[in-house]
């Protein structure tokens, strides 16, 4: 496997969603059945899991980067946490959005590791999707610097419970208004 194609060029061309998409529609075996087999050391199949899912997993990585190079670096890692972990993936769950929270976790944690906040690439400051100030600020805190609930309720000085219940209400507002 060679460094991700999207590296070479500045942006991808490729909305991460409809990657997402082919990731789930493309033929052959399941991603379920493809990860039981890298569990037992398949080759071909952790291949095949490679040529699925490193486009959603590399545009997802850069976003939380926001440097090219440090996402193809960050996206080697997460496929080799893969290989290693394979066997870590519980069965019945969506393998796609386990692989996919896998790289999340991975990139917020190396993003906060090496980068002070001000270095952090932020999201936009305009909140999509009708959210309020607040709702916007929780997931900032969550997805970008990857707080617990309790972690942005301090930061917020807000009940965890509120907390989570803005989170949920963002989360709806962001389903409603996605095309």
């Amino acid at each position: 496997m060679s460094s991700h194609p999207a590296t070479e060029i500045p942006e991808l061309a490729i909305e991460p969603t409809s990657e997402i998409e082919a990731a789930r529609r493309a033929d052959g075996p399941g991603l379920e059945e493809l990860l039981a087999r890298t569990r037992r050391r398949d080759l071909r199949a952790f291949e095949q899991i490679y040529t699925r899912v490193s486009a959603p997993v590399y545009g997802l990585v850069l976003r939380i980067a926001g440097d090219p190079a440090l996402a193809d670096a960050m996206t080697g890692e997460v496929f080799t946490q893969l290989w290693h972990d394979a066997g870590d993936y519980p069965p019945g769950t969506d393998p796609l959005c386990w692989i996919v929270a896998r790289a999340h976790r991975h990139a917020v944690g190396m993003v906060r590791a090496t980068r002070t906040p001000a270095e952090r690439p932020r999201p936009p400051a305009e909140a999509p999707g009708g959210l309020s100030e607040t709702q916007r600020r929780t997931m900032d805190l969550a997805y970008w610097d990857g707080f617990t609930y309790r972690q942005i309720a301090a930061v917020l000085n807000l009940p965890a419970e509120q907390v989570a219940t803005l989170m949920a209400d963002a989360l709806d507002s962001l389903r409603s208004a996605a095309p």
